[in-house]
């Protein structure tokens, strides 16, 4: 057993060429300044390249993936309860920081603790201009959407959950389409209330993150446009192992036009820190990796108060490139991300959270007017009444 465990391993995280290798490390560094310091290579060439330093860094990776679960199926078999105890929300989210955040690139310690970002204004980039910017997030997830024929899908689907996935070549990147039912899971949490509590207002309270998500060590803000619409730097720590996202999150109410909410989410292009983006400019890396997220979209249709089907797509890098993978683990987050979110919920009265929606502080009260009123849109828009929304 021992030494079938060994040649596997050897497999899994040996180079898939096996051409000579010396100084790897510093070859990868040259040509990462390469492609730095060079002015002259064209966009789209100098993007491909760093995408092959991307995936090639983290092929090892993924083969330590493959591996890990391969011991976890075999502890499975061995001992029943272990299994059971494997599937709780914590370990879970153990999987999903490890999925989003090993394949990032590595980077310097952080230097900056996230209290040194600097918050900014959205005085220098008027509404017209985040307009257009959602509407290019919108128009691109919908040209990339399930229904797309252009799209090689494929279907994963579970009882109580539509998933499909594609895997679009030159560059690598995951699509993901997910629909999935509240009240399959959850048969007591609200949409929205108007105290702050409720499915949406927990789940966009970014700066109220470290209280629940799994690993979250600090949300910071950097710009707030209008409640609703603001940019995030956040910041994960597991270990001695430091992650951070750059995250525009916007709360789009679209009952009128679509008959749902959206919560949309974004990151500015890799390597721009130090650049303008959407009025403000980019931070620093606070850690050792930065995860970027290329669209991302949450379609909430109420039912009612009470349920509602939440339809997700998200468009990534695909630096993995082990199809079975990202899909176990978008099955698996489908049946995770409601419970934990649930779990606050029964804890919000008396919490931190809370106190942010009404404690008196004035970011805290825009906020819960804003969901306040959200909350009236979805009454009048499932008791049939279009003049309030």
């Amino acid at each position: 057993m021992e030494e079938c465990f060994a040649s596997i391993a050897s497999r899994l995280c040996q180079p898939s060429a096996p051409a000579k290798q010396a100084a790897p490390a510093k070859q990868a560094s040259s040509r990462a300044r390469h492609l730095e310091f060079r002015t002259d290579v064209p966009q789209e060439r100098k993007g491909e390249n760093q995408l092959d330093l991307y995936a090639a860094r983290l092929r090892q990776a993924g083969g330590l993936a493959v591996l890990l679960w391969v011991i976890l199926q075999l502890v499975d078999w061995c001992f029943p309860t272990f299994a059971r105890v494997r599937s709780a929300p914590a370990l879970w989210s153990f999987f999903l920081f490890f999925y989003l955040c090993m394949p990032g690139q590595s980077g310097k310690s952080a230097e900056a603790s996230v209290a040194a970002v600097p918050k900014q204004t959205a005085a220098k980039h008027g509404p017209s201009d985040i307009e257009s910017f959602v509407t290019d997030l919108q128009d691109r997830l919908d040209a990339t959407g399930p229904d797309c024929a252009q799209v090689a899908w494929r279907d994963a689907s579970k009882p109580n959950l539509r998933l499909k996935l594609a895997f679009p070549k030159k560059p690598a990147r995951l699509l993901v389409s997910m629909q999935i039912r509240i009240r399959d899971q959850a048969d007591d949490l609200p949409l929205v209330a108007e105290n702050g509590s409720g499915l949406i207002p927990i789940f966009c309270a970014l700066g109220q993150w470290p209280l629940w998500l799994p690993f979250c060590q600090s949300a910071s803000l950097i710009s707030q446009f209008a409640p609703g619409q603001e940019i995030w730097l956040v910041r994960f720590k597991i270990a001695f192992i430091t992650a951070d996202c750059v995250l525009y999150v916007g709360i789009h109410n679209r009952l009128l036009a679509r008959g749902c909410v959206e919560i949309l989410m974004s990151s500015p292009p890799s390597e721009s820190e130090g650049c303008n983006w959407l009025g403000v400019h980019v931070p620093a890396k606070t850690a050792q990796l930065r995860v970027p997220i290329n669209s991302f979209r949450l379609s909430l249709r109420p039912a009612s108060m009470l349920d509602g089907s939440i339809n997700l797509q998200a468009d990534m890098v695909d630096t993995l490139t082990i199809e079975w993978i990202h899909v176990l683990f978008w099955q698996t987050l489908s049946s995770q991300v409601i419970p934990i979110v649930r779990g606050m919920q029964s804890k919000f009265i008396g919490s931190a959270l809370d106190d942010f929606y009404n404690g008196g502080s004035e970011v805290g009260t825009n906020a819960r007017s804003f969901f306040a009123d959200l909350a009236k849109d979805i009454r009048c828009f499932l008791q049939g009444d279009s003049t309030s929304t």
